[in-house]
């Protein structure tokens, strides 16, 4: 990010008003240019204003024009590195961030903005670099400090991060975000009662932030505390860094408020990832039984498997799929908050999906294989932000791969759609990339290992058994301790006793599978 602080006294201009003012100013800036063209600073200051208009076409002709007549204006570099940012194109920004530092060697937005770009490049090393630089010049920037906090964040120095983000707290402690940061990193430090001691105190100072209020819900939920958590949950449709994930659908017909439905027609759609929506479909039901025709947009690749349950009266493609007419709508996972659902009354508790039985045969094969028949699923989705935290290596599984009597099945795609490989794990090939391919694997496997993935909500929604391996600070849908979750009775979990070692699990694990092994015996 590229902060600014900005600060203005009220106004009781009207828009319109406004709006001449900015044409007036603009008017200003071109008629110096016109009358100055060799006045850098005038086409500095154009550049910055057309910038700020959302005119990034004319501030990159601004700026091009101050570096044509000074080659070494820094801040007209780091300008245009920030509009190639906007525009996406991030490694032209980095070679104009380094232009810029050509010129001024000691230049804190050169080395700041540098360092944003190998951040989000994931180059944690040269990021902390070249926060480091801006650090040394200007102790108390607080933009480097949090970022700080992030790089050292993500490759999990948690006590580094810490630091940082109580160093920016001090210097802006009224600053409601420093203690959703300080709050995110004690949930992943497994400290779900400090998180929450932080989210209410960014609250405090700011009741109506977004980002406080989801954070809240998820260690809300995390507790057990179903109720509340759900109606915090809400906050997350209003959040700017979680709107591209969920997807957050807006249509001129009113939300759903959990009112009466007979006779109605609503409509559902999907978000976030596949295993949200295997999770929170078996709600679905509930909206018929209220006397509603159901619209359910799901992703492509779970409309065979969906269709099956019938959850639905009408199953669409949620991105681009066409919307036949409805009354009312909501987000998928807005459902448990309107239907009043705990944890003691969660629907489907034991079986709602199934797979089709002409694709289950043609892998019946792996049925009637000698000895037990074991899926494996050890990586979680990349394009998850704690996937680093999810996954195993294949190494990481060798203490279960020596057993004699166990065949093991790779259902696990590398990150280019290709079956993962490994000597030891029998993989099955292109066909385990479609959901409902993976549902009839899933059907004539003794077992799925897992971690936390799609697949492993998939098996507990069929009901078949399931190893669920977590990590440290497990996801806010399950249970803090113990091996039982209500969402999936034939699932088993697994945990991490300690920060980023699958020993003891992968060891539990070993253990249960030897005694599996006798009892089939």
């Amino acid at each position: 990010m590229h902060e600014r602080d900005v600060q203005g006294a009220g106004s009781t201009e009207t828009a319109a008003d406004y709006g001449a003012v900015v044409d007036r100013a603009r008017m200003q800036l071109e008629e110096r240019v016109a009358a100055s063209p060799l006045d850098v600073d005038a086409w500095f200051n154009l550049g910055i204003f057309s910038r700020d208009r959302g005119d990034l076409g004319r501030a990159d002709a601004c700026f091009h024009h101050v570096l044509a007549l000074r080659p070494d204006h820094s801040l007209a570099s780091v300008e245009l590195g920030l509009i190639c940012r906007k525009r996406g194109d991030l490694e032209t920004a980095a070679a104009w961030y380094r232009r810029a530092l050509e010129a001024d060697p000691s230049s804190v937005n050169a080395h700041f903005n540098l360092g944003n770009w190998a951040r989000d490049t994931e180059r944690y090393a040269q990021a902390e670099a070249e926060y480091g630089c801006v650090l040394q010049a200007q102790p108390e920037h607080y933009g480097a400090w949090v970022n700080s906090g992030y790089v050292f964040e993500q490759q999990v120095r948690y006590v580094e991060a810490l630091r940082c983000y109580t160093r920016a707290l001090s210097l802006r402690p009224h600053h409601a975000g420093s203690y959703v940061n300080i709050g995110n990193l004690m949930k992943e430090m497994n400290d779900v009662a400090g998180a929450r001691v932080a989210y209410n105190a960014a609250l405090a100072l700011d009741p109506e932030s977004p980002e406080a209020h989801h954070s809240l819900a998820l260690a809300l939920l995390a507790s057990g505390e179903y109720v509340s958590g759900w109606k915090e949950y809400e906050w997350r449709l209003r959040c700017s860094d979680t709107g591209g994930r969920i997807g957050v659908r807006v249509f001129p017909q009113p939300l759903w408020d959990g009112g009466s439905l007979e006779g109605k027609t609503i409509y559902v759609y999907g978000e976030q990832g596949m295993g949200d929506q295997i999770q929170f479909v078996r709600f679905l039901p509930e909206l018929r039984r209220r006397g509603a025709k159901v619209v359910f947009g799901c992703y492509e690749h779970l409309l065979g498997l969906f269709a099956r349950f019938k959850a639905a009266n009408t199953l669409v493609d949620v991105n681009g799929g066409r919307i036949p007419p409805f009354d009312t709508y909501l987000a998928l996972m807005s459902l448990p908050h309107r239907l009043g659902i705990q944890a003691s009354n969660l629907p489907f508790a034991t079986v709602y999906l199934d797979a089709d039985p002409a694709r289950s045969a043609r892998w019946r094969w792996i049925r009637e294989t000698p000895g037990l028949s074991v899926g494996l699923v050890w990586a979680s989705n990349t394009n998850n932000r704690h996937a680093r935290l999810k996954s195993l290596s294949v190494e990481d599984l060798e203490p279960l791969l020596a057993a004699p009597e166990i065949t093991f099945y790779s259902l696990q795609l590398t990150d280019a759609g290709e079956p993962a490989q490994s000597e030891k794990i029998m993989t099955l090939g292109r066909d385990i990339g479609t959901m409902e391919e993976t549902a009839a694997i899933i059907d004539n496997l003794d077992l799925l290992i897992s971690v936390d993935t799609s697949i492993a909500h998939l098996a507990g929604a069929m009901g078949k058994e399931v190893w669920t391996l977590l990590p440290f600070a497990a996801d806010w849908r399950w249970p803090r301790t113990g091996e039982v979750t209500s969402w999936y009775p034939s699932m088993r979990l697994f945990r991490q006793t300690h920060l980023q070692s699958w020993t003891e699990p992968i060891r539990e694990i070993a253990v249960a599978l030897q005694q599996k092994e006798k009892h089939r015996a």
